[in-house]
């Protein structure tokens, strides 16, 4: 299976998540480069946010990412990706979309959906271009949220509607749900399902990150996505 083996790939069904360390570190510096090229060219659309979500800090979007940057654009062909694109999707998973971020920022929990079709599954390869742990921003995960359909993950999207209330719903604060935190560092990749209830804490310094983004094709009778034999589902 090659970027991918049979385990991890039963993981990720799994739980929603999967960390592959260090599967670009050999190219990290570079990778590295073209982010602050791109995110340093001030014609590159961004948005710029203070959003609940955030808290109400900043956090910077520019959609179309690798798009900007004729190293980072090699990503959307670079075998290992696809290999794990297709093992996850299927062998006509298709290519969705980019995103590079510059969060000085809390995130609340949420599950990145954006409108999207929640019955096609997305899957989404994060480069993380600084090392994160608990206390620097890593990212947190509520495995098994990505079956949407089921009780606990209709429970917490609920409880989670209003950010910054957990404490209101739970008595304890956002930083106290059980999660499991996944520390990464520079050069690794985290594939994860879109639907997946994720936060991150006390990364307020500059924290470096992009996404490439890709998706099932749909089925016109989709209401739950297809799973893999040997994984679980609800």
């Amino acid at each position: 299976m090659g970027a991918i083996t049979e385990q991890q790939l039963t993981f990720l069904h799994t739980f929603g998540f999967l960390r592959l360390p260090g599967l670009f570190a050999d190219e990290i510096d570079e990778i590295t480069e073209a982010f602050e090229t791109v995110f340093a060219t001030p014609d590159n659309f961004r948005m710029d946010m203070n959003e609940p979500l955030h808290r109400n800090d900043r956090r910077v979007i520019i959609p179309k990412f690798i798009d900007h940057h004729p190293r980072l654009a090699r990503l959307r062909d670079d075998e290992r990706i696809l290999e794990v694109a297709r093992a996850v999707l299927g062998a006509d998973a298709e290519y969705a979309e980019s995103d590079g971020n510059l969060a000085f920022c809390h995130s609340e929990w949420h599950a990145d959906t954006y409108g999207a079709p929640m019955a096609t599954r997305h899957i989404k390869l994060s480069f993380y271009l600084d090392p994160l742990r608990a206390d620097s921003g890593a990212i947190r995960v509520l495995p098994g949220t990505q079956y949407w359909q089921s009780p606990y993950a209709r429970d917490l999207r609920g409880a989670f509607r209003d950010f910054g209330k957990t404490a209101d719903v739970f008595g304890v604060e956002s930083t106290e749900v059980p999660a499991v935190i996944v520390d990464s560092d520079p050069g690794d990749i985290l594939i994860w399902d879109y639907r997946l209830v994720h936060a991150s804490f006390n990364g307020l310094d500059r924290r470096r990150f992009f996404s490439v983004n890709f998706r099932e094709r749909a089925r016109e009778d989709a209401s739950e996505p297809a799973v893999p034999a040997g994984s679980a589902a609800n």
